[in-house]
């Protein structure tokens, strides 16, 4: 048995690259509202956006700032709903568990082990580049938290497999907030005393 973790890169700024190919390589970032500049926030950017300190939930005017010739892009949710679908669609047709965590992560448990998954994993991103235009990252270990885990170790458009023998060479060296629901505590997480 293996579990596999499937997560879109930059995905709705992927998405806006794949339906404008003029945007590819450029630096874009999703915002939730253009109208105004005091209340819009980053919904998502692209690879090339993040090299300027872009990051999701940033100002929109923030974000502007530091990127002044960046493409700013109000999102679209019915357009990434349709690639998401496709995704979804795509995925079952393996003959797998196929289990969508969010709008662009999916959860698959392959019965048949490592080897099934990692080629299911291998198709499956070499189709999203040519089909959909779009990148992928995946991840396969023995747990879903490992497989999300290798997910983030193999961004961008990897494929990365933690294997049951190599969990502790993997991860002992991984700061703990590295594993998927933990987070840093830091001034605003810390409780105060009545």
């Amino acid at each position: 048995m293996a579990e596999m973790f499937i997560d879109c890169d930059a995905f709705f700024a992927s998405c806006e690259q794949a339906i404008n190919p003029s945007l590819k390589g450029k630096p874009v970032a999703v915002v939730g509202s253009l109208e105004t500049s005091q209340r819009g926030v980053v919904t998502a950017r692209s690879r090339e956006a993040k090299k300027f300190g872009i990051t999701a939930g940033m100002p929109y005017f923030e974000a502007k700032r530091l990127m002044p010739n960046g493409f700013f892009i109000r999102g679209k949710p019915h357009v990434y709903l349709d690639f998401s679908r496709k995704l979804h669609e795509k995925l079952v047709t393996y003959g797998q568990y196929v289990h969508p965590c969010s709008i662009d992560e999916f959860h698959i448990s392959c019965p048949e082990g490592y080897d099934r998954a990692s080629s299911i994993a291998d198709d499956f991103r070499s189709w999203t580049r040519r089909k959909l235009g779009i990148t992928v990252t995946a991840g396969i270990a023995d747990t879903r938290v490992l497989a999300k885990l290798a997910s983030d170790m193999g961004k961008p458009d990897g494929l990365k497999l933690i294997r049951p023998d190599r969990i502790s060479q993997e991860i002992d060296s991984l700061p703990v907030d590295d594993l998927p629901g933990i987070v840093r505590a830091g001034p605003a997480n810390i409780p105060r005393r009545r």
